[in-house]
């Protein structure tokens, strides 16, 4: 039997409990971890896109800094986010729009909402950037957001740990405090199978 196989095997008798819970928490954790980054990975595609959607010339009919509470589980965040609403047209389509930049959502930093308002000032003309395929869909600025990065980032960290875990865990690299004390039974079941082994 291959020394791998053995080593699993022992540990399967030995702790199947422990090594089970590892393999089931790494693999789920690893699911999870992947899945944030294919989710990920398909939004920044579609942010890429956005550099190639056509312009069109609008005008800014609404620019103005709206707050809300944001309630969490063990206190309340007061919000801030930049409403910026224009209007533009296509093929002698008129449309409206609100959406500054892929990503852009509200702060806890009422200078950051401000700093979008002061740039795209009321009645400011400007170009706007659509979809060619569905000229309602819109916006101001082609680069995304600094936050579509942050997904990402939080799935390929969770999935390296994941994979590094259930490979510690299948390969015998990760000893719980409990295996290590259970390595003298380990010991005692190869030294009684010698001793049967020899007697037959």
């Amino acid at each position: 039997m291959p020394d791998f196989l053995h080593k699993m095997l022992l540990r399967e008798l030995v702790f199947p409990d422990k090594m089970a819970s590892a393999i089931v928490f790494s693999s789920v954790f690893l699911a999870i971890g992947l899945g944030i980054t294919l989710l990920s990975l398909v939004f920044l595609i579609r942010a890429y896109a956005v550099r190639n959607w056509p312009e069109t010339e609008g005008r800014i009919t609404k620019s103005r800094v709206e707050s809300y509470v944001s309630q969490g589980d063990t206190d309340n965040t007061l919000m801030y986010k930049a409403v910026v609403e224009y209007k533009y047209s296509v093929n002698e389509t008129n449309y409206k729009g609100d959406r500054v930049r892929m990503g852009q959502g509200a702060s806890s930093v009422e200078k950051s909402a401000a700093r979008i308002v002061k740039q795209y000032h009321l009645e400011r003309k400007l170009p706007v950037f659509y979809n060619s395929s569905d000229p309602s869909k819109a916006f101001l600025d082609r680069k995304a957001s600094k936050w579509v990065y942050a997904p990402l980032l939080v799935g390929l960290i969770m999935s390296a740990l994941a994979g590094g875990l259930l490979h510690a865990t299948l390969t015998g690299k990760l000893k719980p405090e409990s295996e290590k004390r259970g390595e003298d039974r380990m010991m005692s079941m190869k030294g009684q199978w010698s001793g049967f082994s020899s007697m037959t």
